[in-house]
């Protein structure tokens, strides 16, 4: 067989050299064929954010490092960072701080972390690492982020308060929590505030110039996501007697029983004994037989008083004064009695006249019976 032409030799010559020089080369240059660990914590993140755990103060925290393809003498690692400050926590199962760190290998890929009694002290970025080379590593991590319910400081915030009416005061309401929480003032049954809205969010609530309506329990309320704290605070208000007649004018007619009524409120609250009812300046006879005063004790410092005619006549016509005093003052109302021709019931209904009290059905009836026994007769 004659031999290839010189020429076409030597470019197959070439050729076989530079396949053998990228074949030496690619396989010199090629990596080889491994697989790195891979570390993967499973503690799920929660709603605040990626990678984000959020922990109670006192809880303890817990998290699971898993890693593959890890060979078994590659320890895994666990370290903390806190700003630009890393501190070790643990390798493998040892911990760095017993009395903070607990690492338990779970299976043969998985390791882990558990924080006791977390404190604020301990947030930061929680790093699960082990080792590729001397320069690389596979790891994972949790930003874990300290969270502690509120608690209203009962040395800073206002107790139970009593004030004369007029005066100024700024209740106050003072708290602690992580994050630090919001402070919302409100009323008990929806009630206004001094101010005139229904809530305020302020750790203050000032209040100008005091009035009885101001009086009643105030609620403060210290709120952040961690939970909830309350108070409730008891404002009592100081104020002279007022005094509202439930008529100011009433009539009767003569020989029937009536009442004049006085509806009072005040505190220090006024007693039975501090109400007096006179009649042109002159006192109402509380052992009369022909008075009868009753007082009925109320809440929310109210109280009331009745005086009872027991059978009207002529000289019962006019004014009456209802007084009342307590430490803070005096003050009066005055009620008129005035004559009808026809008697008047009471609010139930009722009719009481000089000989026996008569329901109003019952005195039509009555009457009825007279007024035909006489026609017949």
């Amino acid at each position: 067989m004659r031999p290839p032409p010189t020429g076409i030799s030597t470019k197959m010559e070439k050729w076989r050299r530079l396949t053998y020089i990228l074949l030496l080369c690619f396989l010199t240059l090629s990596p080889v064929i491994s697989v790195d660990p891979i570390v993967k914590i499973n503690q799920p993140e929660d709603t605040f954010g990626e990678k984000t755990i959020t922990a109670l103060k006192n809880d303890d925290v817990a998290m699971v490092c898993v890693v593959m393809n890890k060979d078994a003498k590659t320890p895994v690692k666990w370290s903390r960072i806190d700003g630009t400050v890393k501190h070790d926590v643990g390798t493998d199962t040892s911990s760095s701080n017993t009395q903070k760190y607990i690492i338990v290998q779970v299976t043969a890929v998985s390791w882990r972390l558990t924080i006791q009694n977390i404190q604020e002290s301990d947030k930061g970025k929680y790093v699960c690492k082990v080792q590729i080379d001397e320069k690389q590593y596979s790891s994972d991590f949790r930003i874990v982020r300290v969270v502690e319910k509120p608690q209203i400081l009962d040395m800073s915030t206002s107790s139970d308060t009593s004030i004369d009416y007029g005066e100024k005061l700024t209740l106050s309401c003072n708290a602690q929590g992580m994050p630090p929480p919001k402070v919302i003032w409100s009323r008990m049954a929806g009630a206004d505030l001094p101010d005139g809205g229904m809530v305020r969010w302020n750790p203050l609530l000032p209040i100008n110039k005091i009035t009885p309506k101001d009086r009643g329990k105030y609620i403060c309320q210290a709120v952040n996501e961690a939970g909830v704290d309350k108070r409730v605070i008891t404002l009592l208000v100081r104020f002279p007697p007022q005094i509202e007649p439930e008529t100011a004018r009433v009539a009767q007619a003569l020989g029937y029983q009536t009442e004049l009524v006085c509806l009072i409120e005040g505190f220090p609250d006024v007693t039975k004994e501090q109400i007096t009812w006179t009649r042109i300046g002159t006192p109402i006879d509380r052992n009369s037989d022909r008075y009868k005063i009753m007082f009925i004790s109320g809440a929310f410092n109210r109280v009331t008083s009745k005086l009872i005619i027991k059978r009207v006549e002529r000289v019962d016509y006019g004014n009456y004064v209802c007084k009342a005093t307590n430490t803070k003052g005096t003050n009066e109302r005055q009620i008129s009695l005035e004559k009808s021709i026809e008697p008047v019931t009471d609010r139930t209904g009722s009719l009481v006249s000089s000989a026996s009290p008569l329901g109003t059905s019952s005195f039509f009836l009555f009457s009825y019976f007279i007024q035909h026994h006489l026609m017949n007769h």
